[in-house]
């Protein structure tokens, strides 16, 4: 078990730190916005799979089916609040492109707290953690 979460947890810093790199250098690209916003695109969705694979980690390892329904629904309710609070901060009369910059730019902010809300939820040990699943090593 200890080895598996070791390298889950190599596994998503990885993935941040290169979703980190890639959405920073899309700056570069701030003279061609539609260029920009495609690069921000592609490296918000590298986040979205760590948040996935965080997902998947906490259902196999949570005993209860209750809480795992509750991570899942609560995902489900958090991804519909950042869709209508991205999308709220689009200029009006902008150019598409703009827009499209600032939404992502807006959804990447939201994806790397995600990240560490999730983070801090699955390797949570106090009192008030969720029971996990004990593994047997082989």
């Amino acid at each position: 078990m200890r080895k598996v979460s070791l390298v889950f947890i190599f596994m998503c810093f990885s993935s941040i730190a290169l979703a980190q790199k890639s959405f920073e250098e899309c700056g570069k690209l701030w003279k061609m916005t539609s260029e920009m916003a495609k690069c921000q695109m592609e490296a918000n969705e590298t986040k979205v799979q760590v948040i996935s694979e965080i997902i998947k980690t906490i259902e196999s390892t949570f005993k209860e089916q209750s809480q795992i329904n509750a991570v899942l629904s609560t995902q489900k309710y958090w991804e519909d609040y950042v869709e209508h609070e991205c999308k709220s901060r689009m200029i009006p009369g902008a150019s598409g492109s703009s827009n499209a910059a600032y939404y992502h730019d807006c959804r990447h902010r939201k994806l790397e707290n995600r990240i560490k809300e999730l983070k801090h939820y699955h390797d949570c040990n106090d009192n008030g953690c969720p029971e996990r699943i004990v593994h047997k090593k082989s």
